[in-house]
């Protein structure tokens, strides 16, 4: 029978946008099966990044099999994102020998041996299990995929623009990401897709561009990949788009509603390992562990006034991100802003 994505969901998002805090939730039912930007490691050969809707049945075929075969990777990377939460499928030894082979086989590939992990998912009925692919890289080809299954639910994840922004150059600051800017060509300069769409939408000039700050490059970049994605999801009732800081401002009532939407079951693993990654704060870049409201509006204090002038004054022509701009008005003060922000 062919794979329609009957046991699937897409966890998809641009990165730093609280993708990673979202999915692990969702590992958190013990029913899950997680894998994390498994297109990171295991390429979908011959697909583009990006799929216009005219070829979504070209590329059908190439995105059900690697949908489909999902359960059976075994790359640590794919499998091994911390925390390790318990499941169903796994008794406690079975659990242990998973982990072990997990920390074993990333050990063993920073010295160029590939050990695979120890996997029993792949041998049950998929009627048995959830499987949730997170991805941080596949938001131009999450229509194509629903196209492709027409049973898989998926939530697109979406951080407020300066968040986003501010969350970019902490990393690049830091140097998380290496030599290589994040989302911008080799050069710093946007990508050709991302230049194409803000001259064809938005009338900038080559000139414009040429004269963008970061922090205006990084704007754009949320604004072309929300545009394009929200316009082609328009119409597909399977996929939900949820904002980060309203998971982060009340993550009981959100959590709950995207399980409900996405048919998974709200039991006491998830209720425990939600107060686990609210109750605790970690600093660490990619941490699950801390204070959603401190890290959703942290931009407010790392951003300069007119950088958040300059983000405000993009999104201002574009309609994905009028819901949040209301206490954002380019005019306002910093102070005008919190007493406008409940969660200041």
């Amino acid at each position: 029978m062919r794979y329609e994505g009957e046991n699937l969901i897409l966890l998809f998002g641009l990165p730093r946008s609280g993708t990673t805090w979202v999915a692990k939730m969702f590992d958190s039912h013990p029913d899950v099966v997680y894998r994390h930007e498994p297109e990171a490691v295991d390429r979908i050969e011959g697909v583009p990044p990006f799929i216009k809707e005219k070829d979504y049945s070209r590329y059908e075929t190439a995105l059900r099999e690697y949908a489909q075969g999902l359960v059976r990777m075994s790359n640590p990377r794919v499998m091994g994102k911390r925390p390790f939460l318990p499941k169903s499928y796994l008794g406690p030894v079975r659990f242990r020998l998973h982990t072990a082979s997990i920390l074993l086989s990333t050990v063993a590939a920073q010295i160029s041996l590939r050990l695979p992990v120890y996997n029993p998912a792949k041998r049950l009925p998929p009627e048995r299990i959830r499987v949730v692919w997170k991805s941080v890289s596949g938001i131009g080809r999450l229509p194509a995929l629903l196209h492709a299954l027409p049973k898989a639910r998926a939530v697109l994840i979406m951080r407020h623009p300066a968040g986003f922004v501010a969350s970019q150059i902490r990393g690049l600051k830091s140097r998380v990401f290496g030599d290589a800017p994040p989302l911008t060509g080799k050069t710093g300069t946007l990508r050709q897709r991302i230049r194409d769409e803000v001259q064809r939408r938005y009338g900038l000039t080559d000139q414009d561009i040429a004269n963008l700050t970061v922090e205006e490059r990084f704007t754009w970049r949320w604004v072309i990949d929300h545009d394009q994605a929200l316009e082609r999801l328009a119409s597909v009732q399977r996929c939900t788009p949820v904002w980060y800081e309203d998971l982060c401002l009340d993550p009981v009532t959100g959590y709950r509603h995207l399980f409900e939407l996405t048919g998974l079951t709200w039991g006491p693993h998830t209720e425990r390992f939600l107060s686990a990654t609210t109750d605790q704060h970690d600093d660490g870049y990619y941490s699950v562990y801390k204070n959603p409201v401190e890290v959703a509006y942290r931009w407010q204090n790392e951003l300069s006034p007119d950088a958040i002038r300059s983000i405000c004054a993009i999104l201002k022509l574009t309609s994905v991100a009028a819901p949040r701009l209301l206490p954002l008005d380019a005019t306002d003060t910093r102070e005008s802003q919190s007493a406008s922000n409940p969660v200041q």
